[in-house]
């Protein structure tokens, strides 16, 4: 007895110990690839049969190189994708020298929908390069579906589970649709590269760099997004999620210009669910010759009519885009000190239908234009070249009286905004000029100068008002008055102020107390209500101080003229 009782135990021990060695975690090299580095060879199988001997929470590591995949290559069980010998805090990889390894599109790839599929929560995909070689496929089959509008067969990755991640890796030319489409519940998308992602300029091959469904609790961090040619990086909804130091970049290509860099907003299968979500300290240059149309979108109504609610949007910085940020339809969201230059043209818009926007945080004097973005999907206005001029001006307001009494002064003013690549000041030049070819005749002003330690900006206080004093001309008449930037003489350049035509009226008489041309019972009224009183009072006509007699036989003298 006691020796069947030892067998049992021994047993037990055995299958203890085999089944305490599998729950621990191991590498394992996929090193039967290596024989296919550097050649056109299909490697999917032989990944694939790696990622399927592989055991639940496994590390599957692949040799550096670059290895051609012709089919799908599907992720089914919880592991860890990676480049041999590196972890998770090194350098991400090289977009220049071969550090990873790289999973490359063949020219007849026909996996839908991607290179990799995620199909399994606890999945990371980390050092790795994602290739979909889009130019060597722009004559497949998969293409063909692109521009039918079936996008799914030109993605790089899809992966709608749970706790993925996507780390130190690149994600690239993806034929069309998206580098990374994606969905779930605490996803960390930290430190990768999406470059070059789709065509611009090619109908219905154009591509996300990364394209988020919904998403909660969600990480996307310190990324860098490169020539996505739709949108950099969308969401159509995502709560108690971090978007943030991440950068978005144009290059001049208009083959990699986007319609919008960074959107959050909704389709109509998504929430558009942003509560508790923070988007800040992201930057989006959209390169000199400004290959964006939107730099941050909040919302979604140039596409869908659809709302998009929640969030905290703050502290990005926008660059060089078509129109900077715009809120279309969007409510409930706290927006401040986003900063936005360089503008091709609007800089802060705001859609009709957007409410509750918080702007009680905002120290930097953020003012929304009202847009109705309905429809209008932003095409590339300037596909040659959008480039930023050195100087250049935008009207913004002007304050002019009109009409005005002949040979009597008044205050006025006109802001214009630095939308150049070159600051202003008085030692350099810059003033504001009469332009219309009688202005400065008529009105007697050479120019308005800043003043000598001013400086206007190209990316804070880019904004200049003038203000000044303006002498009407003797004679009535109807005078043309019209100001523009200049950098001495006539070097103008921006934008002119609207032409306005000012109406000068004779000479006014001191008894037309209201100002309207002619002395009637409304200014006899005007002084009997202020008649006896001490101080500055329009019915002093005589300037005295006083209203009193002197003013009233002045005005009876003058009365009906």
């Amino acid at each position: 007895m006691k020796t069947i009782l030892f067998r049992l135990f021994i047993v037990c021990l055995l299958y203890l110990g085999v089944t305490s060695t599998r729950v621990m975690a191991v590498s394992q090299v996929c090193d039967t690839i290596s024989p296919l580095q550097g050649t056109t060879n299909d490697a999917s199988g032989l990944i694939q049969a790696c990622i399927n001997a592989a055991q639940p929470n496994d590390t599957v590591e692949l040799p550096v190189g670059k290895y051609f995949v012709a089919h799908q290559i599907k992720i089914e069980k919880p592991l860890t994708l990676r480049t041999q010998g590196v972890n998770d805090t090194a350098p991400r990889c090289s977009n220049r020298i071969n550090n990873c390894a790289n999973l490359i599109a063949t020219s007849n790839f026909d996996g839908f929908p991607g290179i990799l599929l995620i199909n399994q929560n606890d999945t990371t995909i980390d050092h790795l390069v994602i290739d979909g070689n889009k130019e060597a496929r722009s004559g497949s089959s998969s293409a063909s579906n692109c521009r039918s509008g079936n996008n799914g067969w030109g993605f790089n990755m899809r992966a709608h589970v749970a706790n993925f991640k996507f780390t130190n890796s690149i994600n690239k030319n993806a034929l069309c649709g998206t580098g990374l489409e994606m969905s779930g519940s605490n996803a960390k998308i930290l430190n990768n590269l999406f470059i070059s992602n789709g065509v611009h300029d090619a109908y219905l091959m154009w591509a996300d760099g990364l394209t988020v469904h919904d998403c909660t609790g969600c990480t996307f961090e310190k990324n860098d997004f490169v020539d996505g040619t739709d949108i950099d990086a969308i969401f159509g909804g995502c709560t108690q999620c971090s978007i943030q130091y991440n950068t978005i970049r144009h290059t001049d290509s208009f083959s990699g210009a986007a319609f919008a860099g960074l959107m959050l907003h909704a389709w109509p299968s998504t929430s558009g669910n942003y509560t508790d979500t923070v988007v800040a300290n992201n930057t989006i240059d959209c390169g000199a010759k400004r290959r964006c149309g939107f730099a941050l979108y909040l919302g979604a109504h140039g596409w869908y009519q659809t709302m998009s609610y929640g969030g905290s949007i703050h502290d990005n910085t926008i660059i060089n885009a078509q129109a900077g940020l715009v809120i279309d339809d969007f409510y409930n969201a706290e927006v401040y000190n986003n900063r936005v230059s360089n503008m091709f043209g609007n800089s802060y818009t705001i859609g009709t239908a957007s409410h509750h926007i918080d702007q009680t945080k905002d120290t930097i004097g953020t003012v929304f234009s009202s847009v109705n973005w309905d429809g209008t999907i932003p095409y590339m206005s300037c596909p040659d070249d959008c480039s930023i001029p050195q100087k250049n001006a935008s009207f913004i307001r002007q304050s002019i009286p009109s009409p005005m009494f002949a040979g009597q002064t008044y205050p006025a003013t006109v802001s214009m905004n630095n939308t150049g690549s070159t600051e202003w000041t008085k030692t350099t030049g810059f003033a504001l000029q009469p332009y219309d070819s009688g202005s400065s005749g008529f009105w007697g002003m050479q120019k308005v100068e800043l003043a000598p330690d001013e400086t206007i900006g190209i990316v804070d206080d880019t904004t200049k008002e003038f203000s000044f004093t303006i002498t009407a001309p003797s004679a009535p008449g109807t005078y043309p008055l019209q100001w523009r930037m200049t950098n001495g003489g006539s070097n103008w350049f921006g934008d002119p102020t609207p032409r306005m035509s000012i109406l000068v009226l004779p000479a006014r008489l001191p008894a037309d107390i209201n100002a309207d041309g002619k002395i009637d019972i409304f200014d006899y009224n005007i002084l009997v209500a202020q008649y006896g009183k001490t101080g500055t009072n329009t019915a002093d006509i005589n300037g005295d101080g006083k209203v009193d007699i002197y003013d009233y036989n002045a005005l009876v003298t003058d009365f009906g003229r």
